[in-house]
């Protein structure tokens, strides 16, 4: 149960792979190498205990004293959505160091997101390691992202540590989640090599981790594992010259100087080094002024760097002069160019417009610095050097493309901007299509839902219109099934906001980019029109409460409305767009005298609000809409809205 060898998978790997196969490096010689030092990445599906499991690497090895509630998740819209969006690093030392520095060992630690949204920031993660820890829910098992970003990790010929966590919580499933972890190997391996397999049981929560399903002791036997298992860092010989990958780019707050982020290959490099930054084509000498390692939430000053640290240097560019500092790039000896073989991330598929708003509510929420076109252009550009998936077009121009990996990938970045106290308008996404073969082609994503058996019926009627193809259902415990479909990207816009809502909540939606395929036959059509105030002012329950029967709000009672802009969605007369007045006063009731009963008599019906998010609003609008955002809200509004009930425009995206 603790070691799958591939000599037991050799009857099914057979039929794949033919014979057996040698790894990629087995034919290389390395004189050098660091027996002292492991670099890994802890990769899983979201949800799945990553970030727990490093609070407790870091607490156990002694590196952090009191490392709790996701320490490694230091943004604040991490900790708020609960989820991992930046890959970042630490390390741990283990064992005490003598005073020539022996005896310690180093474990580089990268931990990664789950959201596939975010896997741009693995792909670039995966490049500085040789090792992975991928972490599998025992009772979840295998999930869309586990498959992602494991067929990324082999394809790099990453070195695998297979947990099995949460097995305090029920371990009835570990045989068969082994099995689907087998399997998932032999879909994703590129030779046999690579179907070894080692297995971990544990709980990253308790802190413990043993090569069988023993529930108790420590991560002890997991550091172990990861110098036994893990490979060492290597170079070719002892004077090989400075080759070293930038994965991250920061700016120092208090200089300006940039940071380049990342694994050193080759060679070394000490403060006061000229050194040569070269990146597709170009190269600039640059000094370095600072050498950080990472230990624990901090990072040590230090006068060297050797193959096989990840660190963090700073730079000190010449004169007159810019470094071209980006992901991707390499840091050389000086004059003596050699790039690291890089991958990219692979291509976006949605896409945002941000523009200067023109909403009659502009300025009034945000400073007039924050909301011009340049001031967002150079926010933007900052945001793409450091944002590996993130890719603009229309710089220079009045509308700026953002093309990103998923809705919530570039909703980061809306959201960060907009705390930031920038102000803008977006247009209603669009999916990125490409010519293949000289057919047109466009995304699908494979989706993996599970909900209630009772709605079984409804779910598939749902999914059916929005042209997917349905798969297998599978029966889980306390009445809940698991659906696979695959549908277009075009279509999905609004299929999380329905699923939550048919579910109650209760739904669980995971979805991961199949590929591409030609059209599909359907269209993108909003199932209701707007409700549009004609009126600026003060939304009142009382008039709210007039227009409930027309469908739903995407205000509160109390809330700031402008003319023109979007307060609700039409479901009644499903393709009118329909002016109302929802600041309107019961002028009866106004006087000091009217009493709370009085007041609750007055509602005139019910009506169901809430305040739409940007991930809802983006989701909801045409291509004739368009989504505000300002330092203090999230609107909705019909450009050139003339106040009458119009048709709503049947546009495609």
């Amino acid at each position: 149960m603790r070691h799958w060898s591939r000599h037991a998978l050799s009857a099914r790997s057979h039929a794949i792979f033919g014979s057996s196969s040698s790894s990629l490096l087995s034919h290389l010689r390395f004189l050098t190498e660091r027996p002292d030092v492991r670099n890994i990445a802890v990769i899983a599906h979201v949800d799945h205990g990553k970030t727990t499991l490093v609070d407790s690497m870091l607490q156990q090895s002694g590196t952090v004293e009191n490392a709790k509630g996701r320490v490694m998740d230091s943004k604040d819209q991490e900790r708020e959505r609960g989820i991992t969006i930046l890959a970042k690093n630490t390390a741990i030392l283990l064992g005490t160091a003598a005073k020539d520095g022996s005896g310690q060992r180093r474990i580089n630690i990268v931990d990664t997101p789950g959201h596939l949204d975010f896997s741009g920031e693995v792909e670039r993660a995966l490049q500085m390691v040789e090792g992975i820890i991928l972490l599998v829910d025992a009772k979840e098992g295998v999930r869309p992202g586990t498959r992602y970003v494991l067929r990324k990790a082999l394809s790099l010929n990453l070195k695998p540590i297979i947990c099995l966590n949460k097995i305090d919580k029920d371990d009835t499933a570990l045989e068969k989640t082994e099995a689907a972890i087998q399997d998932l190997f032999l879909e994703t391996a590129s030779d046999d090599s690579q179907l070894d397999l080692f297995f971990m049981y544990g709980s990253g929560r308790t802190g413990y981790m043993n090569e069988t399903p023993i529930k108790e002791g420590n991560l002890t036997p997991l550091f172990d594992n990861i110098f036994n298992r893990v490979p060492a860092p290597k170079q070719e010989k002892d004077d090989a010259p400075l080759q070293m990958l930038v994965a991250q780019v920061d700016v120092d707050e208090k200089t300006g100087n940039k940071i380049a982020i990342g694994r050193v290959f080759k060679g070394s490099l000490s403060v006061n080094d000229v050194i040569t930054v070269a990146l597709e084509g170009q190269a600039v000498d640059a000094m370095v002024t600072e050498i950080k390692l990472y230990c624990g939430m901090q990072k040590m000053d230090t006068k060297t760097a050797s193959f096989g640290d990840i660190c963090a240097i700073t730079l000190q560019e010449p004169l007159g002069m810019k470094v071209p500092l980006k992901i991707g790039c390499t840091l050389c000896a000086k004059g003596n160019v050699n790039l690291w073989p890089y991958k990219r991330p692979d291509e976006p598929t949605y896409s945002l417009v941000l523009q200067e708003s023109q909403a009659s509510w502009k300025k009034k929420e945000a400073a007039e610095s924050h909301g011009t076109m340049t001031v967002l252009t150079k926010r933007l550009e900052r945001e793409a050097m450091v944002n590996t998936a993130l890719q603009l077009e229309g710089l220079g121009t009045g509308k700026i493309t953002m093309k990103g990996r998923g809705p919530l990938h570039l909703s980061v970045i809306i959201e960060d901007m907009r705390r930031e106290g920038y102000e803008f308008e977006i247009q209603a996404p669009s999916v990125l299509k490409k010519m293949i073969d000289g057919v047109e082609c466009e995304p699908f994503e494979k989706l993996q839902i599970e909900f209630k058996e009772s709605l079984v019926g409804d779910m598939v009627t749902f999914l059916s219109s929005k042209m997917a193809e349905l798969g297998e259902i599978t029966q889980l415990s306390d009445g809940r099934v698991s659906l696979e479909c695959v549908m277009p990207v075009r279509l999905m816009s609004n299929v999380p906001l329905k699923i939550h809502t048919m579910t109650t909540g209760d739904g669980i939606l995971h979805h991961s980019l199949e590929g591409y395929r030609p059209l599909a036959a359907g269209t993108l059509e909003r199932e209701s029109g707007a409700l549009i105030s004609v009126d600026s002012g003060e939304a009142t329950d009382y008039s709210m409460s007039g227009h409930g029967s027309s469908g739903r709000f995407f205000v509160e009672p109390g809330a700031t409305v402008y003319y023109g802009q979007i307060v609700g969605e039409n479901s009644k007369t499903k393709l009118q767009n329909l002016g109302i007045n929802i600041c309107k006063r019961n002028e009866q009731l106004g006087g000091m005298r009217a009493n709370a009963n009085d007041k609750a008599a007055a509602k005139r019906g019910p009506f169901t609000s809430s305040t739409a998010k940007f991930e809802d609003c983006i989701a909801w609008v045409a291509d004739d809409e368009l989504v505000t955002v300002t330092p203090q809200s999230i609107r909705m509004r019909k450009p050139n809205f003339n106040g009458k009930t119009s048709m709503r425009t049947m546009a495609k995206k």
